[in-house]
């Protein structure tokens, strides 16, 4: 009794840091969510998996604790889709989950690493799936630490939506910058060879290539040059 009301005393200083720590991270929030699980809250591995609704998959953008490689990407519907894709699709949390169920790659992944069971989190914002969390353990764990686990990823959720949000509003406004400057330097000149030259550094800028082309139409050849 002693011990449980220690380790519940320590993860209310954990959860504590927790929160303080989030409102400080900023962009640096990958890295903080998952640190502090594998430190304040005992995972043996986590991972942070960003939606992308574009192509309907969940993309790995940051790992912490136990080191191991498995696939980068799962999309949330299919025979490959796996926990995490499963995760996205039904938006529903799992815990404790012997992580070889799920076949293919996940049992591989456990084979290798010796981490055996899942705990997954969909991060929802305003409805909407924004990720998911997965944190990996070597054995099933109590019912107060997956209660800790629950209340962190609602909490990384929140923050998550916030800084997506200001990300995406960031985004516009460069946009718009942009489209007004690219606005500002066409009407700059008559010349064709400069204008084709300010349209292709235009088009470079907003794609972030490293190099572009423009092929102009040649109607009686039936050509591009």
């Amino acid at each position: 009794m002693i011990k449980t009301k220690t380790q519940s005393k320590n993860y209310v200083n954990a959860f504590a840091d927790a929160v303080a720590g989030l409102s400080d991270a900023g962009e640096d929030l990958t890295a903080r969510v998952l640190e502090m699980l594998v430190s304040h809250f005992d995972a043996g591995r986590a991972e942070l998996w960003l939606w992308d609704s574009s192509s309907g998959s969940c993309y790995l953008t940051h790992a912490e604790g136990l080191d191991a490689t498995h696939r980068r990407d799962y999309a949330a519907a299919g025979p490959g889709a796996g926990a995490v894709g499963k995760i996205a699709h039904n938006k529903t949390t799992i815990e404790n989950i012997v992580l070889s169920t799920f076949g293919g790659d996940d049992q591989e992944f456990s084979r290798e690493t010796g981490l055996t069971h899942i705990s997954g989190y969909p991060l929802l914002a305003a409805g909407q799936l924004a990720g998911v969390l997965a944190i990996y353990t070597a054995a099933e764990v109590p019912e107060d630490r997956l209660l800790w686990w629950k209340l962190y990823s609602e909490m990384t959720a929140a923050k998550l939506n916030n800084v997506l949000a200001t990300q995406d509003k960031d985004k516009r406004f460069n946009q718009l910058s942009l489209l007004f400057e690219a606005t500002r330097l066409l009407n700059s000149t008559l010349d064709l060879a400069e204008l084709l030259d300010l349209i292709l550094k235009i088009a470079q800028t907003e794609v972030k290539a490293e190099r572009g082309t423009v092929f102009l139409v040649d109607g009686k050849r039936k050509e591009l040059w």
